[in-house]
């Protein structure tokens, strides 16, 4: 990886990848790997970083945290991207970390694939009813880096931690049950009434 930056001379290494919250331990392992190998490569040629964080690493009723607040987590998901967040925040000046909750697309494995594909089959579906978040489309966080780049192309020094959600606070259960009526409007296979 160093001899590809140091050929391609980018202007921000991005860590744009985001693991599940079921992803296996040796999914982690490697994920952390990559995630301090990007690290010490932003620092050798000082390079800004920009990571892709969860709002994952508070364990917090409250919806409003602010950026400034040290995570809490409990939850071995949380646990480990608060430690990754740890890594870069102490060794790198230069840096900026977008928390979001809920991550969602239309591709990949993630709750809304997860609840359409059980939809679609009339399989049984298994969540925590009572968690609460802001669900927040992969696309959206796409555009926010991207604004993210502009401002400091324009010369903005806006390192840090960054909080980022593209929806109001929903129980899961809501969330699925707008899932499940947006898919059944075109999954002949799909019942939105099965969720009444």
């Amino acid at each position: 990886m160093q001899k590809l930056i140091q050929l391609q001379a980018p202007d921000y290494l991005i860590c744009a990848v985001h693991l599940s919250y079921d992803a296996a331990k040796n999914e982690r392992q490697k994920f952390k790997k990559v995630v301090e190998l990007l690290e010490r490569c932003s620092r050798k040629f000082s390079i800004p970083l920009i990571f892709l964080s969860t709002a994952a690493v508070f364990n917090d009723a409250r919806i409003a945290i602010k950026e400034d607040q040290l995570p809490t987590a409990v939850s071995e998901y949380g646990c480990f991207y608060a430690e990754l967040e740890e890594l870069i925040i102490k060794k790198q000046r230069k840096h900026i970390i977008l928390r979001s909750p809920w991550w969602f697309s239309g591709v990949g494995e993630n709750f809304l694939t997860a609840v359409v594909n059980y939809a679609a089959e009339d399989l049984l579906i298994s969540l925590n009813s009572a968690a609460k978040s802001s669900p927040t489309a992969a696309q959206d966080i796409a555009r926010v880096v991207v604004a993210i780049l502009l401002q400091l192309e324009a010369g903005a020094e806006n390192w840090g931690v960054y909080h980022y959600s593209s929806a109001d606070a929903a129980l899961g259960f809501q969330f699925m049950e707008a899932i499940v009526a947006q898919a059944s409007q075109y999954d002949s296979n799909i019942n939105a009434k099965q969720l009444k």
